[in-house]
């Protein structure tokens, strides 16, 4: 392990915008792997202490070593955007997010060690927006709306409604009826910024993103499991082996309808995207086996590993895709690969619960890499402008984007 005083002069270079290349580098993966970063903290909040940063330009001294961090870490001889590589491209956006994370951390640890007069002048740079949490509603059939637990990342449906941990959701009482009447409709909604998991009766486990509903039975009938989703989830099947059969002497069917679409699966793993605001309704298989029916009344398309379909108003496409691009959300992952500014916003806009207004041309700005979901809005919007010629400008929860 590299010694902590050489990594804290790193760091103060690295405030200062005089760092190499390659001290760039090895402070990077310092941060990326050590185990014992916390210890770190005195030493640099004196370094940062008997530093003399002006405190009026700040910001520009953020943006400049930002710049040149990123003008630094960026490959020279980066291909034609068709034939560049994955795995390129998340490098460069992770030395970029690692590289904001750095400096939001610095700021922090100077602002807090600054006369008071100062905190005031520095205290806009502090206004941030805190990434999706765990947020959650449950909607009882008699329309009774229960706020569920934010310290809980999901609910389990059994004779009663409880937590992961096993406690009840408030409204029960042990060995009294439960809060739930037997076979009733429920709905599990999250908000912008709100993300929730649940185990449905029958063992199945969903993964709700933000801006999500979705609408269930207390109790599955012995005929088929079928729940509605609206916005976006990841599901894991319960395979219907060992299952009570249906009536028909078939396995217990689940599917899952959606704005256009209905997926039937007997046991597997899948992503559905399907947000109102959205063209089209994306189904991506991870394992198993999944039927895909459609408007159309034509049979269903069965997907295979791998695969996705696009239901773009009726016009189906099947294709081969990374499925890890498509459920690295439920991983506490953005990945975008070519993805267009549009469809970042709307990610951004869901999970920070936040507005955009958009007055240049942005339908040619592509977006690659991969970024936590971890990250405070104003780093993902530094790594933004650090890779295009977009800037942005918050007031509040609405943000305007401009050259």
């Amino acid at each position: 392990m590299a010694n902590k005083t050489h990594i804290v002069g790193l760091f103060i270079k690295y405030l200062n915008g005089t760092i190499r290349p390659a001290e760039l580098t090895e402070l990077l993966l310092y941060f990326e792997k050590s185990q014992e970063g916390d210890d770190l903290t005195p030493l640099i909040q004196q370094e940062l202490n008997d530093t003399a940063i002006d405190d009026t330009s700040l910001k520009d001294i953020v943006d400049k070593v930002e710049t040149k961090l990123f003008a630094e870490t960026m490959p020279t001889d980066l291909p034609a955007a068709a034939g560049r590589s994955k795995e390129t491209f998340r490098r460069v956006w992770w030395l970029s997010a690692a590289a904001a994370a750095i400096v939001f951390m610095g700021l922090s640890w100077f602002f807090w060690n600054q006369p008071a007069g100062k905190k005031a002048a520095l205290a806009a740079l502090e206004a941030d927006i805190a990434p999706g949490s765990n947020r959650a509603t449950l909607t009882l059939s008699n329309g009774r709306t229960i706020d569920l637990s934010t310290d809980q990342s999901g609910i389990v449906m059994d004779e009663e409604i409880s937590y992961a941990d096993g406690s009840l959701v408030a409204g029960q009482e042990p060995n009294k009826k439960s809060v739930v009447p037997a076979a009733s409709q429920l709905t599990l909604t999250t908000p912008k910024g709100g993300t929730y998991r649940i185990r449905l009766p029958d063992g199945t486990d969903v993964w709700l993103n933000a801006a999500s509903t979705l609408k269930y039975p207390s109790k599955f009938d012995e005929r088929e499991r079928v729940v509605e989703l609206t916005g976006e989830a990841y599901f894991d099947v319960q395979h219907a082996d060992g299952l009570p059969a249906g009536k028909s002497g078939r396995a217990w069917p689940f599917r899952v309808i959606t704005n256009g679409q209905e997926v039937e699966v007997l046991g597997t793993e899948f992503n559905i995207t399907a947000y109102g605001d959205e063209q089209a309704v994306k189904t991506t298989l991870v394992n198993g086996r999944i039927g895909v029916s459609t408007a159309d009344k034509k049979p269903p398309r069965i997907l295979a590993p791998g695969q996705q379909l696009t239901n773009r108003n009726g016009d189906i496409r099947i294709t081969t895709v990374d499925v890890s691009d498509y459920t690295a959300w439920k991983e506490g992952q953005f990945v975008f690969y070519g993805t267009s500014f549009p469809e970042l916003v709307k990610q951004i806009e869901r999970w920070y619960d936040v507005s955009f207004e958009i007055t240049v041309p942005v339908q040619e700005v592509e977006l690659w890499g991969t970024v936590s979901r971890e990250v405070m809005l104003s780093q993902i919007l530094h790594v933004i402008a650090l890779n295009t010629s977009l800037k942005f400008t918050r007031e509040g929860r609405h943000i305007m984007v401009h050259h």
